[in-house]
């Protein structure tokens, strides 16, 4: 079941308000609108009592004052009685949400339609400034569990999501004899439904193909998705210097991810087999990118000793080089890219231990790389790093956009924007309380942004979903 539900006004003399039940942390959300651009009303009820008799207090905030009020959830029926008013946006009497109930993954949660007439004078509600939809569950498709999600928004529109499908348990690669298939599903309506799975590659009987990382090559129309095939019993820490047992592949589609290539095999060119100590490189998850020059440029770690460092073609994948690593002895792993409005390369990377992440910054295109300083805080996570406006593209400000789980430990997913390059995100929203860790980023054709991440209930990694915020969402109108 989708964790949200979405409302369009049914009266034209009024506006509909849209509201969510988030049923994972038993919160009621409200947003309204009122004429022009600026939302006029964020409403967040906590649920305080058990199902199915609910009782909570609604608090509304705007930007100028607030009303409260109660929420009453009783034999399906939930009455929202509000004291108070607001500018060019007035309740009536008590507005009727009826609410069914089914049993999903071992939870009640609740499915429901909610129509609130209000008497104002705007015509039409905007979209919701956020959105939810679970892409891949565990426990669904013949898979124990879903991580290492990876998104890309393919020429024609459409996004596709990559995840790792992991058959019996949720060990990482070549670890407590676990099978890892690559999986994919699509979506042509912003992320809000998704198709069926399809397994890109299944490698064989306790094999792993993980890791995902993509790119579109903007000047052909292909997409590139990177990511690694290790044998049985073969990890990042027990695989072989000098051998295959873990290999850097990738595949390439020309028709939107409808069909793939056969895997090209990029292992020599992304590690050197001659070093007795390199047993493997690992692209992303998420993050390689192509830079204004037409370079496809992807960031890459290996072991041992741990290090980051990119791949980088200039003739559109035909042949491609290895560049050297970030210097410092901090290691490092899980990395992403982004291209500054001045061209250079910026790497956003996790740390091998300590409080904060890394960055370094490249002006070659990804051959050599500065000195590492350091970045967010955050738990050592896979987070996104992407491009979302830029001023010589006729944007009042070049912004940047970063996810990650704002803590403790992996638990509530935020998002924040740069307005100096990366080097601060001053601007945090967030995106959902609870489990939260890998995610990835992608920007629609409608300038919203996607975010495909992993997210738990009573525990992490139950779901991989799809969020998508509008640019209302990630800077309000003040």
């Amino acid at each position: 079941m989708r964790p949200d539900t979405r409302f369009e006004p049914e009266d034209k003399l009024g506006t509909l308000l849209h509201a969510e039940l988030d049923p994972r942390v038993n919160i009621l959300r409200v947003l309204g609108c009122r004429h022009g651009n600026t939302a006029a009303v964020e409403a967040r009820a906590q649920v305080l009592g058990p199902q199915p008799n609910l009782r909570g207090k609604l608090e509304v905030n705007r930007r100028a004052g607030a009303f409260h009020g109660q929420l009453d959830l009783r034999f399906r029926l939930i009455h929202l009685k509000v004291q108070g008013g607001l500018a060019d946006l007035k309740i009536p009497q008590p507005a009727a949400i009826e609410v069914e109930t089914e049993a999903h993954l071992m939870r009640a949660q609740l499915i429901f339609c909610i129509l609130l007439a209000v008497t104002s004078y705007a015509s039409r509600c905007a979209q919701p400034e956020i959105r939810h939809a679970d892409v891949f569950t565990s426990g669904l498709d013949g898979y124990h569990s879903y991580r290492i999600p990876a998104i890309e928004t393919a020429p024609d529109g459409s996004q596709l999501a990559f995840a790792e499908a992991r058959r019996y348990n949720r060990a990482d690669p070549g670890m407590e004899e676990n099978d890892i298939d690559l999986v994919m599903k699509r979506s042509s309506d912003g992320g809000m439904t998704w198709s069926s799975m399809k397994v890109i590659e299944d490698p064989g009987e306790r094999w792993s193909a993980a890791n995902p990382a993509t790119v579109v090559d903007k000047t052909n129309g292909r997409i590139w998705l990177f990511y690694v095939r290790s044998k049985p019993g073969r990890s990042s820490v027990t695989a072989r210097a000098g051998t295959e047992d873990m290999q850097t592949l990738a595949r390439t589609s020309g028709d939107n991810g409808v069909t793939w290539s056969e895997p090209i095999d990029l292992t020599k060119a992304a590690r050197d087999m001659s070093d007795p100590n390199w047993r493997v490189s690992v692209v992303g998850p998420g993050g390689p990118i192509q830079d204004r020059r037409g370079r496809l440029i992807a960031p890459a770690w290996k072991r041992d000793p741990p290090g980051v460092f990119a791949i980088l073609s200039a003739d559109h994948g035909r042949t491609w080089q290895r560049g050297q690593m970030v210097p410092g002895t901090q290691g490092g792993n899980e990395n992403q890219l982004v291209e500054l409005s001045d061209g250079r390369v910026l790497m956003d990377f996790r740390q091998d231990s300590g409080p904060q992440r890394w960055r370094a910054v490249s002006n070659d295109g990804g051959k050599t790389w500065s000195e590492p300083r350091e970045a967010v805080t955050v738990s050592p996570v896979a987070c996104a790093v992407e491009r979302y406006r830029l001023r010589s593209a006729g944007r009042d400000r070049d912004r940047l956009l970063w996810t990650g789980p704002k803590g403790p430990g992996r638990l509530n997913l935020v998002i924040r924007v740069s307005h100096d390059e990366g080097q601060t995100f001053p601007v945090e929203r967030p995106v959902s309380e609870g489990y939260a860790a890998y995610s990835d980023l992608t920007i629609l054709k409608d300038k919203s942004a996607g975010i495909l991440w992993e997210r738990g209930v009573q525990q992490g990694y139950q779901f991989i979903t799809f969020t998508r915020v509008t640019g209302m969402f990630l800077e309000p109108a003040k």
